[in-house]
Formats: C-alpha cells, sequence, structure tokens
C-alpha cells in the first residue's frame, strides 16, 4: 500500500491519497484514512449530465427487465433498484 497527498483538481483543497493492496487510489480528507474526500465543485456540463442520465436509465432499463417480478424476479429487488436509480437521478439533476 502507498499513500500521498495533492490538490483537488476542482476545489483545489488539499487532499491525501492512498493505493490498496489492489492498485486502486483512494482520497481522502485527511492522513487517518477515514472519510472519502467530497468535493461538490465538479464538472456539471449539459453533455456530462445527459451523458450521466443516459448511463442511469440504459442501466436501469437493462436490470429492471432481469428482476422485475414479472419477468421472474424478486419484488423486493425491483424495491431496491428503483430506490437506487432514484438516489442517482437526484444526485445527476
Amino acid at each position: 500500500m502507498g499513500e500521498g497527498r495533492g490538490t483537488c483538481r476542482y476545489c483545489d483543497q488539499p487532499i491525501y491519497w492512498f493505493v490498496s493492496r489492489a492498485g486502486k487510489y483512494y482520497p481522502c480528507d485527511s492522513d487517518s484514512k477515514r472519510s472519502f474526500h467530497v468535493c461538490g465543485k465538479r464538472e456539471n456540463s449539459d453533455s456530462v449530465v445527459r451523458m450521466m442520465q443516459e448511463i442511469i436509465r440504459t442501466g436501469y432499463r437493462r436490470l429492471s427487465l432481469q428482476l422485475h417480478p414479472d419477468r421472474s424476479g424478486n419484488h423486493g429487488d425491483m424495491v431496491a433498484l428503483n430506490a437506487a436509480v432514484r438516489r442517482l437521478r437526484e444526485c445527476v439533476r
């Protein structure tokens, strides 16, 4: 595992990062590595938002065909999918 320091390219706040054994990078707000860095200033151009909405829509359609109770799916899984899509759509707005 490795670690390092840098600045967020969106909000210019100092961030810390560490690399897991699997080689994934995790940005954190402090050296303690207990809280992930969440930045409010991200790219939200119209084209990016439209692409994100299309990804959500396409993924929902595909998963709903597998999980819908009328297609031998489970009611609980469909409810969880609907809740997840609702939360994702709120984040994209």
